[in-house]
């Protein structure tokens, strides 16, 4: 039950972000805090933890896609390995939506990844939600919550701690 109200809740704040598209017009925040995204989403495919700790909050949460919560010291002393030979993967960050007050930015987001497994080509999509929290100069990413988006048909699921909820939104099919 905890779960399903958390998945609609974060399934809600995503279509608000949507709809509300840079509500304060600060196009260079939003430029900058994607690339940042980019940035550590490609640090992360090539196993770079040093990378990817520079945008991260002292204070950061992650939620994962199988609902494991850790935080810096989790991340930094288990990030992700370098890819396997025969194997690579890109992300591109795609439907980005920046909302910004003050010192704190929530993006939303689809991380839209293309693995290449030896002879294989996998797809996979995951649907992000990150709080950035400026402090002096900078920005840093303090909460991140991610669930994978799978498909089937024209219907969109959501999954998260290996449970699929389905939404209510009907997509066209994808090739």
């Amino acid at each position: 039950m905890t779960i399903r109200l958390a998945l609609g809740a974060f399934i809600a704040a995503t279509a608000l972000l949507t709809a509300a598209a840079s509500a304060t017009g600060d196009d260079g925040v939003s430029a900058l805090l994607k690339r940042q995204t980019e940035a550590f989403s490609d640090a992360g495919q090539r196993g770079d933890t040093a990378a990817m700790a520079r945008e991260l909050d002292p204070q950061v949460i992650f939620t994962a896609e199988d609902g494991t919560v850790s935080g810096r010291s989790d991340f930094l002393g288990g990030g992700p390995s370098a890819p396997h030979p025969g194997v690579s993967s890109t992300i591109t960050v795609t439907q980005w939506v920046l909302h910004r007050t003050g010192n704190v930015a929530v993006a939303g987001f689809v991380d839209d990844q293309i693995v290449h497994f030896h002879r294989q080509v996998l797809h996979y999509q995951f649907r992000s939600t990150e709080t950035w929290i400026k402090r002096g100069a900078t920005y840093a990413v303090s909460p991140d919550y991610t669930v994978t988006i799978t498909r089937s048909g024209n219907a969109l699921f959501a999954s998260t701690n290996g449970r699929d909820l389905v939404l209510t939104k009907v997509l066209p099919k994808t090739s």
